[in-house]
């Protein structure tokens, strides 16, 4: 079941901790069109935030196998 934390927006540092990458990847991993859902709150170059569900749904997304 989803809580409000779920839908608590995080800047992009505090997304970047969440996943374990820089800030700057995810700003890359933006401008290419892919990485996590964001939202910005101004037209171009507004804050970016993220959602704590739209960051656990990309991690699940992008699971990958352990080959041994």
């Amino acid at each position: 079941m989803a809580t409000t934390l779920d839908h608590a927006p995080l800047s992009r540092r505090d997304a970047a901790t969440f996943l374990g990458v820089a800030p700057g990847t995810l700003a890359r991993w933006a401008m290419e069109g892919k990485g996590p859902r964001y939202a910005r709150s101004g037209k171009t170059r507004g804050k970016v935030w993220y959602s704590v569900a739209d960051l656990t749904a990309w991690l699940e997304a992008h699971k990958q196998e352990k080959h041994v």
